[in-house]
């Protein structure tokens, strides 16, 4: 079963790494615990009140719903997929495990009327569940869910070989044959279940950082792992491709014509999973990704994280992030820009940045500052970026 420390997020920017680590301090009011916590845990005491920061919407999303018209963009809006059923599902909720109890713990722990409701809000907004090798009975165990509730299950499959480059969240498959088999399993695992997936985040636009065979390669394990789960009749499958700023549209959609040579069938993209870019900017992004691959193409934006205004391509954990809007909690495959949580909330990048958590593990501190209910504060400390690595 995938736990925190397994499987980790770690979204990398290889451009405007001007950025010092930081630390993160609360300046919170002073009170005792009424339940105890873990040795990572911040201590949770009542929290003051701010004006500027109003409660969730009632419906779970975070920040104001938007009523608009769901960013159809420039891409148009494309036909439904062939057998992909064409009612609209809300999300599973509750698909982290640890990280659910996580929100449980620290509502326990605090007397903070606020901060319980801004949780329990939490609590009722769907988060995608981020799955490497050991995570195929987590497949299982999440479209079984699903299927009970009538929800759709996000996952974020995170096991290609040469995984993030050997970074903060490095590991993935040992060779292609490896990946190939495992792929096969987690569809085995879906079956006809409904599922929405989001395909290895930043494998894509790091593609160019490998050597040619290595492209070779990954361009391969892309289109098998395409055709592969688009053969589940109830599978919609988003390649991730990176975040706005990161490669042009025409790097990325060449790199999408090589996959498509390959014989799969791109119909969906994700994009700014675990990164802070404005939504209406990735929503663009794609449909300018659309307009030089020459077919539309429907969009997931990962707002998990892109509610605060983080400038200099900061990436890793950095102070001004803030939780970001949903426009709603269903998925509805005819909508052509979905809006979702890929990021897990409170979920550290590394040691850097306002977080001293390894990659994956949940940080009390860092969910408050993206709450809102903190003030961090910056202070010089040693670089502890190169002695951080995610278990494989």
């Amino acid at each position: 079963m995938t736990n925190e420390t397994s499987v980790t997020p770690g979204s990398r920017r290889r451009v405007g790494r001007a950025w010092a680590t930081m630390a993160v301090t609360a300046s919170l009011a002073a009170s005792a615990l009424v339940a105890p916590s873990p040795a990572n845990a911040l201590p949770i005491p009542a929290l003051p009140q701010i004006p500027q920061m109003p409660l969730l919407p009632t419906n779970g999303s975070l920040g104001t719903v938007d009523g608009g018209d769901n960013g159809s963009g420039p891409g148009g809006t494309p036909p439904i997929d062939p057998g992909i059923p064409s009612a609209t599902l809300p999300y599973l909720t509750g698909a982290r495990v640890s990280y659910t109890g996580n929100l449980e713990r620290m509502a326990a722990a605090t007397s903070d009327a606020g901060l319980k409701a801004r949780i329990n809000d939490l609590l009722k907004t769907p988060v995608a569940q981020w799955v490497g090798g050991d995570g195929v009975p987590e497949v299982t165990r999440l479209v079984a869910e699903g299927t009970a509730k009538n929800a759709v299950p996000v996952i974020a499959l995170y096991h290609i070989p040469n995984r993030d480059l050997g970074s903060h969240s490095g590991g993935g498959a040992a060779n292609g044959t490896e990946y190939k088999q495992w792929i096969d399993r987690v569809s085995g695992a879906i079956g006809p279940a409904r599922a929405v997936i989001v395909l290895e985040p930043d494998a894509l636009p790091q593609t160019l950082e490998l050597s040619n065979t290595q492209q070779q390669e990954r361009v391969d394990l892309l289109a098998y792992a395409l055709t592969k789960l688009s053969s589940n009749a109830g599978t919609t499958t988003y390649l991730d491709v990176g975040t706005a700023g990161w490669r042009t549209p025409t790097d990325t959609s060449n790199l999408m014509k090589r996959i498509a040579a390959k014989g799969a069938n791109i119909t969906h993209v994700s994009a700014n999973v675990s990164n802070f870019k404005p939504t209406a900017a990735t929503e663009k992004y794609i449909g300018d990704i659309a307009t030089a691959y020459g077919k539309p193409l429907k969009g997931m934006v990962d707002t998990s994280r892109n509610g605060g205004n983080v400038t200099n391509g900061e990436w890793c954990n950095p102070m001004a992030q803030r939780l970001g809007q949903l426009v709603d909690d269903t998925f509805n495959p005819s909508t052509a820009m979905e809006q979702v949580f890929v990021k897990t909330p409170g979920e550290s990048d590394g040691v850097c940045g306002v977080s001293t958590k390894a990659a994956g593990v949940f940080d009390d501190a860092l969910l408050l500052l993206q709450l809102g209910l903190a003030e961090a504060q910056a202070r010089t400390a040693p670089d502890a970026r190169r002695n951080a690595s995610a278990p494989r």
